[in-house]
């Protein structure tokens, strides 16, 4: 029941650090 929670977790976790990033 988490998993998707915890995907779309992920990618906003990677979203931001790209964002950050660049």
């Amino acid at each position: 029941m988490h998993i998707w929670f915890f995907s779309f977790n992920i990618t906003c976790i990677t979203t931001t650090h790209y964002i950050i990033v660049e």
